[in-house]
């Protein structure tokens, strides 16, 4: 019954049993950025750069910097967009109140997907701490 859409007479209809991440759980206006980018915590890894500021929300905000110069095609940079946010969707609980900012800082090679998974995950962990 997962993301079935379901609707009857005069009620509009809803999604059922979605779990995504929305608008709200996005940083997506430039002023946004910019404030995490130059007041945020920082936390390295050996690709990423995350920024991490409090919000006061009672939920977490992610941005993605994932340039074209450091992962060449569209599916891979797509797909680790994608890895990113079910991570933190993942670890909201833990992450509540904070605004992050991941930054893929080196350019990568496309089979190295698998490795950059699991800094994700480190770095979620350690944000999560």
């Amino acid at each position: 019954m997962s993301g079935r859409i379901e609707g009857s007479g005069n009620k509009p209809a809803q999604h059922v049993g979605r779990c995504g991440f929305g608008a709200d759980f996005r940083l997506r206006k430039p002023a946004e950025f910019a404030i995490v980018l130059r007041r945020g915590e920082v936390l390295t890894s050996k690709h990423f750069l995350v920024k991490r500021r409090a919000n006061g929300l009672h939920h977490p905000r992610l941005g993605l910097i994932i340039g074209k110069r450091n992962l060449k095609l569209a599916v891979a940079r797509n797909r680790l967009k994608r890895c990113i946010r079910e991570m933190v969707r993942l670890n909201q609980g833990e992450l509540v109140g904070m605004d992050l900012v991941f930054r893929l800082r080196v350019p990568v090679a496309v089979d190295g997907y698998a490795s950059l998974r699991g800094e994700v995950t480190d770095l979620v962990e350690r944000l999560s701490s």
